[in-house]
């Protein structure tokens, strides 16, 4: 069976898209898929939005395709300007603390396309909200994952460390010798004290 998948991100410019997309990318292309990618965004350093979509395929690719299989969103426009490129089949993962968000509260929807959008949910009877398009979308068949973003940070942020590890790309490692890497541990750290030196010991210090 081959392999076809398109994967889309979207967020703020300067939130992580970018390099969300390039890792995602240098990973399937290490699993041996081709990769194509399709960045777009606005000309301005931080804020306005942007995405990436990366086709993967175990065939020969030379260009993007409309139907995208999964979306991954950092924020509400992402959701309301790509919920209707998802697959029948597809999935979007998102912020369940979005749900409420209206069209009004992102000041970044231009007009038109505010108004076409509100043709549409309008004659699906949903409300202008981020609930609305994500109705329309599931009832075309496509499955929903609300993660909450700020959970899973308070979490992340508590339960990892970033260890210091050699850098082993040998193509960066001259300006970059050593990286931070995050290492899950059941603690932050702990302390020892000795009678010479105290000690910093990361995860469970056994």
């Amino acid at each position: 069976m081959s392999t076809d998948f398109t994967w889309l991100i979207g967020g703020p410019q300067g939130s992580g898209v970018e390099s969300g997309a390039n890792i995602f990318s240098k990973v399937c292309a290490q699993m041996g898929y081709q990769v194509f990618g399709k960045r777009e965004f606005y000309s301005n350093i931080k804020g306005e939005h942007s995405y990436f979509t990366v086709r993967i395929s175990d065939q020969n690719i030379h260009s993007n395709v409309n139907d995208v299989n999964l979306m991954v969103s950092f924020d509400a426009e992402t959701i309301f300007r790509h919920f209707d490129e998802i697959s029948s089949d597809g999935g979007i993962i998102y912020d369940s603390e979005l749900e409420k968000t209206d069209t009004d509260r992102v000041r970044t929807l231009d007009g038109p396309f505010k108004e076409r959008l509100h043709k549409l949910l309008e004659s699906k009877n949903k409300p202008f909200t981020i609930a609305g398009v994500l109705e329309v979308a599931e009832e075309k068949g496509v499955k929903l994952y609300p993660v909450s973003f700020k959970s899973l940070l308070e979490n992340l942020s508590e339960e990892v460390v970033y260890k210091e590890m050699i850098n082993t790309d040998l193509s960066t490692r001259e300006q970059t010798p050593s990286l931070l890497v995050p290492t899950p541990v059941p603690r932050r750290f702990v302390t020892q004290k000795t009678l010479q030196n105290p000690t910093l010991t990361f995860g469970p210090g056994s």
